[in-house]
């Protein structure tokens, strides 16, 4: 199952995630939120904080890499939409100054777990919940932000960090072909040194 090309067989056309990653220890992250409130476009100072619960699911199709799915809801605001995403593989060319990859995302309604495993026979892979902090740029989005486990399954009140450290990420989704905007984002990234380096993504992340 070719995502991509079922998307533009459609005529959806994916847009292309540019992506940098990096981490920060905990005892840093002051520092950061701080250079960040002068950086961005948050111009009251107020920090814009998320608190989601993500689970990854896959779908083997015989002798191809599994389809990974990503469906995201938010802990705080419990009315609003579930988003469901996926995320293509990178693209390996190293003359991009940023990761890049296809992405596709859209809200759907609460179901959609059930719907994935039950009807689509997707396995469920874990769940980890994020704790963060965002920001904009014009059209980028920076993440600070911490990832947890469950150290219960299903019990998103039982968490433990999975390490000291924070995670940092600068993004812009725009549509395909729009490759100038990479330039942008590593402008942006190296005013953050030496609070942090941020660089491509490892070909095994697992974002969310």
């Amino acid at each position: 199952m070719d995502i991509i090309k079922l998307a533009q067989d459609a005529k959806i056309l994916p847009s292309q995630e540019y992506l940098l990653q990096g981490s920060i220890p905990d005892s840093n992250i002051d520092l950061l939120l701080h250079r960040l409130r002068g950086l961005t476009d948050n111009l009251d100072g107020s920090l814009q904080t998320f608190h989601d619960h993500e689970v990854s699911l896959s779908l083997k199709t015989g002798a191809a890499p599994p389809v990974t799915l990503k469906v995201r809801r938010s802990l705080d605001v419990p009315q609003s939409p579930y988003y469901i995403r996926y995320l293509g593989n990178f693209d390996t060319s190293k003359t991009r100054v940023t990761s890049c990859r296809p992405c596709l995302e859209c809200a759907v309604s609460s179901n959609v777990l059930q719907f994935l495993q039950h009807e689509m026979g997707f396995s469920h892979d874990f769940d980890m919940v994020v704790k963060g902090s965002s920001f904009r740029k014009g059209v980028m989005k920076i993440l600070v932000y911490k990832v947890y486990k469950l150290t219960q399954p299903g019990n998103l009140d039982s968490l433990e960090p999975f390490t000291k450290l924070h995670l940092v990420e600068l993004s812009v989704v725009a549509p395909a072909l729009q490759d100038q905007v990479a330039d942008d984002i590593r402008a942006f990234a190296d005013q953050l040194k030496p609070l942090v380096n941020l660089e491509k993504a490892s070909f095994g992340s697992t974002r969310p």
